[in-house]
């Protein structure tokens, strides 16, 4: 199956300041945003991630968050904050797609 998602924003402390999400602190958040994309996808799914998956990481730390989904591949089309680490070799951890183009009609 093919799952999507965006903004999950891991490690991005202002973002439970500027969102309504019910979290105390940021480990709390990246624990259960990896727990509930877990319990809905299995391990021969793709995720794509559509923009921001998080905020100031480096492919270190992108790589370990990503090893704790279970999913066969996790495909990141690269969202403004997720620049700090996707122009970095993270083969074999994440598939980085193109980015999007908007095109208004």
């Amino acid at each position: 199956m093919i799952w999507f998602t965006s903004d999950t924003h891991f490690g991005h402390a202002n973002v439970l300041h500027f969102t309504d999400r019910p979290f105390g602190d940021i480990a709390h958040m990246n624990r259960a945003l990896i727990n509930t994309i877990n319990e809905r996808v299995a391990p021969t799914d793709d995720l794509y991630i559509l923009g921001d998956f998080s905020y100031q990481m480096t492919a270190v730390e992108a790589a370990a968050l990503r090893s704790k989904i279970n999913c066969r591949k996790v495909h990141i089309v690269p969202g403004n904050h997720d620049k700090d680490w996707t122009h970095k070799d993270v083969a074999g951890t994440f598939i980085v797609e193109p980015p999007i183009v908007r095109i208004n009609i």
